[in-house]
């Protein structure tokens, strides 16, 4: 772009374009673009770069949990299309990087959320976003499952690259399982927590369980604490994930 005001031709184009704009981030601008729902999930199954791709995501989920809420507020149930778990497979099973796939399939944060809302109700801006998640969760629990396997750890833990991203993406689909409020997906978390030798997939079941209604959540709550109660941060932590608890 070279001028206030450009127009561009293209000739010979079969079908509708998808703009895929601003690419490799090369601006760090809020882009005012009108793109319709369809076109942000073609963006997030297909864009080849990965910024664009997360960053239609973000849009997209953030556009559904948005009317979600506005539903919500009229006593309507919310709308979740079916495009969105079509496109979210798409990322989940294709080869790419699990640090991109953990960034690319993680909801935006109630806090980004607040920001494009001119009225703020947290409740329902919380039960939307639940409802997004479990949407997701049930569209796409076999990939989740196949997954969460999938990225067992081979090895003793190590504080590299590598492994991290494997935790986080593994830990997401964990999280996402447990949308679903199953005792299977409950038991899955539970055995992480008691086999695991580092504190990111530790911490990780333990916010699962913590938000497991019963004795589940209280007896993980309990060894966590009798595990790490000469160790001050970590019980900060403790008390963290219990005060951000669902359970009433």
């Amino acid at each position: 772009l070279t001028q206030p005001e450009q127009v561009f031709v293209f000739e010979n184009i079969t079908a509708a374009p998808v703009p895929s704009m601003l690419r490799d981030f090369s601006a760090p601008v809020v882009l005012d673009c009108d793109s319709s729902e369809s076109e942000l999930a073609h963006l997030l199954a297909h864009d080849c770069d990965p910024f664009n791709s997360w960053e239609a995501g973000q849009r997209l989920f953030g556009s559904l949990i948005r009317q979600a809420v506005s539903r919500l507020a009229n006593g309507k149930a919310p709308v979740w299309p079916v495009t969105v778990i079509e496109a979210a497979r798409k990322v989940l099973v294709g080869a790419g990087d699990p640090a991109f796939l953990a960034e690319a399939l993680t909801l935006p944060g109630e806090s980004t959320l607040t920001e494009q809302m001119e009225i703020v109700d947290p409740e329902l801006l919380f039960a939307a976003r639940c409802g997004l998640a479990r949407f997701l969760a049930h569209g796409l629990e076999s990939d989740l499952v196949r997954l969460y396997h999938a990225l067992a750890p081979m090895a003793p833990y190590q504080p590299d690259n590598v492994q991290a991203a494997r935790r986080r993406l593994r830990n997401l689909c964990l999280g996402y399982l447990n949308e679903l409020d199953s005792p299977e997906y409950r038991a899955l978390a539970r055995q992480q927590f008691d086999s695991t030798d580092n504190m990111t997939d530790q911490f990780a079941a333990l916010s699962v369980l913590a938000n497991a209604p019963g004795e589940e959540g209280d007896q993980a709550l309990a060894d966590f604490y009798q595990r790490w109660e000469r160790e001050a941060l970590v019980v900060d932590k403790w008390l963290a994930v219990q005060s951000s608890s669902r359970l009433s």
